[in-house]
């Protein structure tokens, strides 16, 4: 699946974490409390914080390798 809902994938891949996040909700239910904070859009202080306050017993981390184009 390339899309959400008939949205364009996004080219930072948010939209797979988003798909990660409902599929697991799916498959889980309320066994589960699943949140993402956009670093993208959050300082590094922010993201801590929240996983600090969260205590997640798991946290995963996506990240954009940037690319020089070839000539």
């Amino acid at each position: 699946m390339n899309s959400i809902r008939g949205a364009p994938p996004s080219a930072d891949g948010t939209d797979r974490i988003i798909q990660l996040a409902t599929a697991t909700r799916e498959a889980l239910g309320d066994r589960v409390d699943i949140r993402v904070v956009d670093g993208g859009i959050s300082n590094t202080q922010t993201v801590q914080q929240a996983v600090r306050a969260f205590a997640p017993d798991l946290v995963g981390i996506s990240a954009l390798t940037p690319t020089t184009p070839r000539p």
